[in-house]
């Protein structure tokens, strides 16, 4: 059907058996969906479970994850007889699957990962299903070259991480400190940039390249 842009509220009707285009009451009825049209088509997939029945609706495989990076998803599951309890079986390392559906933690582990999913509704109506998850290496830790003076007050070293990263460049006079004071903050566009500080009037100074901003 041709529809305006915009944000759209996509339901399907349900518990009509003697209407046309009506979900019959031997389905669950579904949840609303949103979908956003901006100059082109849009698909709202729904899938109803059978009256006394549950159905895990998250697709497999999941987002990627990275090790180190926190990591979320919410499984969802459809049943006329909510509220669900999930389990899961040898799931990724570092990741637990709360009773309410949310999959988090921090991956410790790269690697393909296929664990098996459980839902039990309030009905104690019971299904599982299989997912996969690609856990991947964390990035490349940056590098700081030899620092070298550019000008009586000013400290001249590059940095080699990777192109589109954001870094964080810290200074410090005391190596020991948690106290640490920025240089400057850069989406670097290569993967090897100089970095200056044009302030270096101490003696010894110390810097240090962190992810992200």
């Amino acid at each position: 059907m041709k529809v305006a842009n915009g944000n759209w509220s996509v339901s399907v009707c349900c518990g009509c058996n003697d209407c046309d285009n009506c979900l019959s009451s031997a389905y669950c009825c579904v949840n609303n969906q949103n979908v956003n049209i901006a100059n082109g088509d849009g698909v709202a997939n729904f899938t109803a479970a059978l009256a006394g029945e549950v159905a895990i609706t998250t697709i497999s495989p999941l987002p990627d994850a990275t090790v180190g990076n926190f990591y979320q998803i919410q499984f969802d599951a459809s049943s006329c007889q909510p509220p669900f309890n999930w389990s899961a079986t040898n799931s990724p390392s570092g990741l637990t699957l709360f009773s309410n559906g949310t999959l988090s933690g921090v991956p410790s582990a790269a690697g393909s990962n296929y664990f098996y999913v459980q839902v039990t509704d309030a009905g104690t109506h019971t299904t599982s299903k299989a997912f996969s998850l690609i856990i991947k290496t964390s990035a490349t830790s940056p590098a700081l070259g030899q620092p070298a003076k550019s000008s009586p007050t000013q400290f001249r070293f590059q940095l080699t991480g990777i192109a589109g990263q954001n870094y964080t460049i810290q200074r410090s006079t005391n190596l020991s400190s948690t106290n640490w004071s920025v240089l400057f903050v850069t989406n670097a566009p290569a993967a090897s940039f100089f970095v200056i500080d044009p302030t270096a009037t101490n003696g010894r100074t110390f810097y240090r390249a962190l992810f992200g901003p």
